[in-house]
């Protein structure tokens, strides 16, 4: 899932757009949440990180949210299989 996102906002970002044509919400918001910006919850018993929309985010007893940039510089390494 999360490969065909961005295999389609790299596929969207190539074609050009007409000027004052508008992007559909769903792609706005895909562009706009680049990994420095999105908001993960870090799991700081374990290390790991979730996405927004999987099974433990925001969910695990020890944790806080930042972002995808910052927990990456703090060492901490994403949930296998997307969960």
């Amino acid at each position: 899932m999360k490969s065909a996102r961005i295999l389609l906002t790299a596929l969207l970002l190539s074609v050009p757009i007409l000027q004052g044509q508008e992007l559909p919400k769903f792609t706005r918001q895909l562009v706009a949440q680049s990994a420095e910006d999105r908001l993960v919850w870090v799991n700081t018993a374990t290390g790991v990180y979730h996405y927004p929309g999987t099974r433990w985010y925001g969910k695990t007893r020890q944790g806080k949210f930042m972002s995808e940039f910052d927990a990456k510089a703090q060492g901490y390494r994403p949930a296998e299989n997307g969960q």
